[in-house]
């Protein structure tokens, strides 16, 4: 295929699926998301762009958007994406190997994600073949994060820093939960439903120390948060 063919055949594809954010952290970050897919639809080596996360989730709020870029050959350039758009970008040749490893982040894109543009019916291909197949999370890992996190925590604290303590006293509960849903066999969500998936399995200690901190962090943010109670 010449590249003038293979040029039209990319540009035939679908209009970016931006109904797959259900709500945007802020106005600036729903601009520079819309603009960076429509620009997308002309990269030629770009194979996917998966949106993940608490932003396609049926929550009360999205501190900020997750985006998987999946791409070949060249690696696609950002222009300065907002603090509040999250961006996770891996080449193409290595995807299978991750997820076979059981890479967190891919695994939960494979089984939530919602697909925002493809090329070739890459993704659709890919989450068709691993779907029934690809590893369930290990909450060994988790426990590791939980652990690293805890020093990291426990350093800020000494510091004094403690906008950076908190942030990472959510990162460390975050880890935490996950490590005690895969314990249980249950497959993690989005962070705000976490607590909602704790209390399911006993772990209500655990929630309401979670909810809690969530809470004060939408708070922090001007954001809304609603306890969930399933």
């Amino acid at each position: 295929m010449g590249f003038q063919e293979q040029k039209q055949n990319f540009q035939l594809r679908k209009k970016p699926n931006t109904g797959c954010i259900r709500r945007w952290p802020s106005q600036d970050a729903k601009n520079w998301c819309i603009k960076f897919f429509n620009n997308a639809l002309n990269l030629l080596d770009l194979d996917a762009i998966v949106a993940i996360g608490s932003s396609i989730r049926e929550v009360p709020y999205s501190a900020d958007v997750d985006l998987l870029i999946i791409y070949h050959s060249k690696k696609p350039a950002l222009n300065n994406p907002p603090i509040d758009v999250d961006i996770h970008m891996y080449e193409r040749s290595k995807i299978d190997t991750l997820i076979s490893n059981g890479h967190e982040l891919l695994v939960w894109a494979i089984q939530l994600g919602c697909l925002v543009i493809e090329q070739n019916s890459y993704w659709t291909n890919l989450s068709e073949r691993w779907k029934n197949q690809a590893p369930f999370p290990s909450a060994e890992k988790a426990a590791l994060s939980t652990s690293r996190s805890k020093k990291i925590y426990m350093k800020l604290s000494l510091l004094g820093d403690e906008d950076a303590k908190f942030e990472e006293y959510i990162t460390m509960l975050t880890h935490l939960a996950r490590e005690r849903l895969l314990r249980a066999g249950k497959f993690p969500y989005s962070r705000p439903e976490l607590p909602g998936q704790l209390r399911l399995i006993g772990e209500n200690s655990l929630s309401k120390k979670f909810e809690a901190a969530l809470i004060k962090r939408s708070k922090l943010y001007g954001q809304k948060f609603v306890q969930l109670h399933n």
